[in-house]
């Protein structure tokens, strides 16, 4: 039977916001998110260049519901 590993990002977004920072990486948050700057297409890239595969994602709205801003978590697997 095959087994997984799995990886999950948060990104934090805006409304019309193309692409979005990577603010946690398996649920802890990165050190130096918003200046570090790892916008989302490239965490893409990268993941996908080391055989993580997307499989699931969600939409989390922040804050009160006036505000645009809102998260969305990605979750990938690969074969162990």
């Amino acid at each position: 039977m095959r087994k997984w590993e799995y990886l999950m990002l948060t990104v934090v977004r805006d409304e019309g916001d193309d692409g979005g920072i990577v603010k946690c990486l398996n649920g802890e948050a990165m050190k130096n998110w918003l200046r570090r700057n790892w916008r989302f297409p490239d965490a893409l890239t990268y993941c996908g260049e080391r055989g993580w595969e997307l499989v699931s994602s969600m939409r989390r709205q922040q804050g009160r519901a006036a505000d645009n801003t809102f998260d969305s978590l990605y979750v990938f697997k690969r074969p162990q």
